[in-house]
């Protein structure tokens, strides 16, 4: 069966069910301008920045010499990619890795990642940027490592990698937490949500649920609100195993022909394209698009999902406050019809969200209500360290 984790004695909701050390950490690559780089506060405009490398961002003094040690390692290599010298999908894992080898480097322990587990079928395109990355990393390091090191980390960063969340809206970055990584086995319906102290560097994961002694503690390691079909292929081609969760078990598969699978990706991709639209007639082309493609949203849970949100950010965009707060409760309708837990980052987020919209139409008691429950996910999901307050909330 694998590792996993049971608890020892009932584990009440909102109590932390295991903490982790990180071995590495690395700002997200969308606030990669954003962030200091070592301890992940927001940057300031007397922000530091690495001279050599010009990526490495730092708010102070301090946090550039706290890095300095596990920075030069791979500063070079930061450089080239700050040129656009590397060109592969996810440079993210690639500064993840480079961080990983710059902790074995610093601490002079090359097998510290040796105990993660990979068993993941790679394709041959994967492959072939596996082969380009290890080469470049090599490159970079001046030759310090071998390559079948890289690539053995490589693989493993990318099985065993967790997101970084200060609260329900900032992913901040990624790191490998190797005690959590050994013990944590997934569910598609968690019982602990993961959050990140900067200040420790650590991993906690705090029961958003109740877990009966001699139940195993487990968190997800996809996004929950996707089509079982969807999960599976998820999971079994970037983590290896077929999952047999209860949800998994319970759910009935929906199948579908190639054409139709085809179909609904277009759809997907169109549907995410009205977020970036910028003209005055855009929510005209949005509900005419959208009655044109009834048929598909009216049996896909993880379409209506995406269709809702996007009718949210539209609203938002435009001030449209009471169809922001009728998207965002549909939103959290739909969530509770899939089974899924109340207290998440992703809930947190739908609650902001109404919270600040009933706020700006007047509709108070609204606001204070949903304000209350963000509060309360916030302390069962040990969101201890959120850059955002109740008051002065903005739209995501």
């Amino acid at each position: 069966m694998g590792r996993f984790t049971v608890a020892k004695q009932c584990i009440h909701t909102g109590e932390r069910a295991i903490q982790a050390a990180a071995f590495a950490v690395i700002v997200r690559e969308s606030v990669v301008p954003k962030r200091c780089h070592w301890c992940f506060a927001m940057l300031r405009q007397k922000a530091l920045q690495c001279a050599a490398c010009k990526f490495a961002r730092y708010c102070s003094r301090a946090c550039l010499d706290a890095d300095a040690a596990l920075h030069d390692y791979h500063c070079q290599a930061l450089h080239e990619i700050k040129l656009g010298k590397l060109h592969v999908k996810d440079l993210e894992t690639v500064r993840l890795v480079l961080a990983v080898l710059s902790m074995e480097h610093v601490v002079r322990d090359s097998q510290a990642l040796k105990i993660l587990v990979t068993c993941r079928e790679i394709s041959t395109a994967e492959e072939e940027e596996a082969q380009h990355i290890v080469a470049f990393i090599v490159q970079m390091t001046g030759k310090m490592v071998d390559s079948q090191h890289v690539r053995s980390t490589l693989e493993r960063v990318r099985c065993n990698a967790h997101p970084l969340y200060l609260n329900g809206v900032s992913c901040v970055g990624t790191g490998v937490f190797p005690d959590a990584a050994m013990s944590l086995n997934h569910s598609c319906i968690p019982n602990v949500a993961p959050s990140f102290n900067p200040r420790t560097r650590t991993l906690a994961f705090h029961a958003i649920s109740e877990i009966p002694r001699g139940y195993t503690v487990e968190s997800a390691y996809i996004d929950l609100l996707q089509s079982k079909k969807r999960r599976q292929a998820l999971l079994h081609s970037g983590f290896g195993f077929d999952c047999i969760c209860q949800r998994c078990y319970n759910e009935v598969e929906i199948g579908a022909e190639t054409s139709e699978d085809d179909q609904e990706r277009n759809v997907m991709e169109e549907l995410l394209q009205f977020i970036n639209f910028n003209r005055s007639d855009i929510r005209q082309q949005f509900d005419s698009w959208r009655q044109k493609h009834t048929a598909i949203f009216e049996h896909d849970v993880e379409a209506q999902f995406a269709l809702f949100t996007v009718e949210m950010q539209l609203a938002c965009a435009q001030g449209q406050w009471v169809d922001v707060i009728k998207a965002a409760d549909k939103l959290l309708e739909i969530w509770k019809q899939c089974g899924l837990p109340d207290f998440y980052h992703t809930t947190e987020t739908l609650h902001l969200q109404i919270c600040k919209a009933a706020k700006q139409a007047a509709m108070l008691e609204k606001s204070m209500s949903s304000a209350e429950k963000v509060l309360t996910i916030r302390r069962i999901c040990g969101y201890l360290h959120s850059e955002i307050s109740i008051k002065g909330l903005h739209c995501a």
